[in-house]
């Protein structure tokens, strides 16, 4: 188990009060916006990953959960995709914002080739 920031602490502590809630994305002001996943399977798989993430050294799955949180919170009021990459690299002590922009790289890099094959 890795040791925890304050930020990450404060994540775990808020998890952990709230058992409904899947994550915690602060808005401009500070406030928790707790975030739900309704579908049974995808929570499962969510939390799964969120566990691994946290409280492994490794932080595999780390990219999958960033991607996922933006996908779904980043229009919502108060929050945007470059919030919520703050928060994590805070959480996670990482440049996530770089390393998403090189997995996303990749990604596209992939496509293309793959397409070249069709």
């Amino acid at each position: 188990m890795r040791p925890h920031n304050a930020a990450l602490q404060r994540q775990v502590s808020l998890l952990t009060a709230d058992k409904s809630a899947d994550y915690f994305l602060f808005d401009e002001e500070d406030h928790a916006i707790p975030f739900a996943i309704e579908d049974m399977f995808t929570k499962f798989a969510f939390r799964v990953i969120r566990s691994s993430v946290m409280f492994s050294a490794a932080q595999k799955g780390l990219e999958i959960l960033v991607e996922y949180l933006i996908k779904i919170m980043e229009y919502k009021p108060g929050l945007s995709q470059e919030g919520i990459l703050i928060q994590l690299s805070g959480e996670y002590g990482e440049d996530i914002a770089e390393k998403m922009k090189s997995d996303i790289s990749k990604s596209w890099a992939c496509c293309v080739a793959t397409s070249l094959f069709l």
